[in-house]
């Protein structure tokens, strides 16, 4: 499911349309778009989170990765929403716009686009997450298949282990090349 964040109240996409999309393997942003890949891993015997983002062009160039790692094991729904809302951040704090966000956690895109509203923990940090739409133009949600969301993956899953992540982020990235 691909919907512009500004119309997702309405229930339409900025042509008028609801577009679903499920995407099996990467696919490069259309031109002027940036696509951001979220993904988090839980450690439950480390008793960790680790959370990972990358930013690619319509060439498929990473311009950017980031992640964390919390303490404690979080819900993975929880850690996605927060996940999203970090990379919302790094958008506005860069003045970017034309942004794509996909996410495997269908549950996290379908209360991004949703107009139904509860007292989870999740739609807290998902209000967040539209309040920070607001002030960037050009914002989609899309759902993806973990298949096309190995390099972010791959990152979430290394992100507790720094040494050897830089050849990790290299294969994962030649691995989700698309052509």
């Amino acid at each position: 499911m691909l919907r512009n964040c500004n119309s997702a109240r309405s229930g339409l996409s900025a042509s008028g349309h609801n577009a679903r999309v499920t995407l099996i393997v990467w696919q490069k942003p259309p031109v002027g778009f940036i696509k951001i890949n979220t993904d988090v891993a839980i450690f439950k015997e480390a008793r960790k989170t680790g959370t990972g983002f990358v930013v690619r062009n319509s060439n498929g160039d990473c311009l950017a990765a980031g992640s964390n790692v919390f303490l404690g094991i979080l819900d993975p729904s929880t850690a996605e929403a927060m996940r999203i809302r970090e990379a919302l951040s790094w958008v506005k704090k860069q003045k970017l716009h034309s942004v794509i966000i996909e996410s495997d956690s269908q549950l996290v895109i379908q209360s991004l686009l949703s107009n139904s509203r509860n007292l989870s923990e999740v739609n807290f940090i998902v209000n967040d997450c539209l309040f920070f739409c607001h002030s960037i133009n050009d914002v989609y949600f899309g759902y993806c298949k973990r298949s096309a969301n190995c390099a972010v993956h791959i990152f979430a899953i290394n992100v507790s282990s720094i040494i050897g992540l830089t050849a990790y982020i290299a294969s994962a990235l030649a691995a989700d090349n698309c052509s």
